[in-house]
């Protein structure tokens, strides 16, 4: 029998662990991942559910427990802060090399469940690459980096037999399942493609492809080029970040504002020998390909993340320059496996194609005027 005062005591703890679990769940961290009916949720307690404003999704199990696979809120994140005119008219006539891989931090952070949410204004040179359906209805396709005013890359395999006038290209893009264009964003259609001439779609082979904008874009906190890297730029053994918004993991939902994961980034004779481990047929050669990932998986790309950017960092603090060391390309069967790195285009290699293709005169941008 329980009496009065232990049914307080044991109600105030029962309070007390709730609590605890809300403070996880605002953390980024509220349990393991589930699905009833194809919804996607977290295993928790009912209760904890309840608390946290969630929906009952059905039954799961975390490992010996059973409880609710409950429906998160998103945090409330404000997309939009105010714009800094006089920053945003500097950056717009400055060189590219004086812009290009630099940033404006706001402090806002916030996290998801299955991965971080980004910084608002962390990965400026983030492209959406979304698909056309009649009329403005638009639904994620790719990722993509922006290069300069005019030009972006993606993987090649994203565009391989697309026709252009179903491909739209969001700058500034955050809230990527919204079919609207958010303040911040800015929505351009694709005038023009050129696929790397020695792309094989068979095997991704030189997975790169570069998409000329219909009308220059210009920069602002939310929009800013990457930088391309130099050709000998050491990139095997720095850390690289993977932003997207690929599925959480493999199978999983895809979120709907922007994610981040760092990852280390590998030689190839390491990635081959783990892909060994795996028992995988799969080799990548050092002259098109680049690996990234842990020996444990447990943070990597996924299906949707294709053709967004790998970012390098040079330099510290305020004086940090980011370059593109790759592009999403693909990965050995599953996402975030043990010995199953990312595989992604070696963009240093093909820095003089890039140059090539999107050269544009000096004065090609003044001539548009602020568009």
């Amino acid at each position: 029998m329980v009496s009065d005062l232990s049914r307080a005591v044991l109600t105030m703890m029962q309070m007390g662990h709730i609590s605890a679990i809300l403070s996880k769940i605002e953390a980024g961290s509220p349990g393991r991942p589930c699905s009833v009916d194809g919804s996607f949720g977290v295993c928790m307690y009912s209760m904890v559910c309840t608390f946290a404003k969630g929906t009952h999704l059905g039954t799961c199990r975390d490992r010996f427990i059973f409880g609710s696979c409950c429906k998160l809120p998103q945090p409330d994140v404000e997309a939009v802060v105010a714009e800094d005119s006089e920053w945003a008219e500097q950056v717009n006539n400055l060189p590219l090399d004086q812009v290009c891989g630099r940033r404006h931090e706001d402090e806002q952070k916030a996290r998801i469940q299955g991965g971080e949410i980004a910084n608002r204004t962390s990965w400026p040179w983030q492209v959406g690459l979304r698909l056309k359906y009649g009329g403005s209805v638009t639904a994620h396709h790719c990722g993509a980096v922006l290069l300069n005013h005019h030009w972006v890359a993606t993987a090649a395999h994203c565009v391989y037999k697309k026709k252009m006038a179903k491909l739209g290209v969001v700058l500034g893009d955050y809230s990527n399942k919204q079919e609207d264009v958010d303040a911040g964003q800015i929505m351009r259609d694709v005038a023009e493609i050129r696929i790397h001439p020695a792309y094989l779609n068979k095997n991704y082979d030189n997975d790169l492809a570069l998409l000329r904008l219909d009308t220059p874009v210009v920069y602002s906190k939310y929009i800013i080029p990457i930088c391309l890297p130099t050709k000998d730029l050491q990139i095997i053994g720095k850390r690289g970040y993977v932003t997207g918004w690929g599925r959480i993991y493999d199978g999983g939902p895809e979120p709907s504002l922007l994610n981040q994961v760092d990852v280390p980034i590998l030689s190839n004779s390491e990635c081959n020998n783990l892909f060994k481990l795996a028992a995988l047929d799969e080799h990548v050669s050092e002259d098109i390909w680049v690996c990234a990932g842990y020996r444990e998986g447990g943070k990597d790309a996924c299906d949707g993340d294709s053709g967004g950017p790998l970012s390098v960092a040079d330099g510290e603090g305020a004086d940090t320059v980011w370059s593109l060391g790759g592009i999403i390309s693909w990965g050995p069967n599953s996402c975030g496996e043990k010995y199953r790195p990312g595989v992604y285009t070696r963009v240093p290699n093909f820095v003089p194609w890039i140059k090539e293709n999107i050269m544009v005169h000096k004065y090609e941008w003044s001539k548009y005027g602020q568009v």
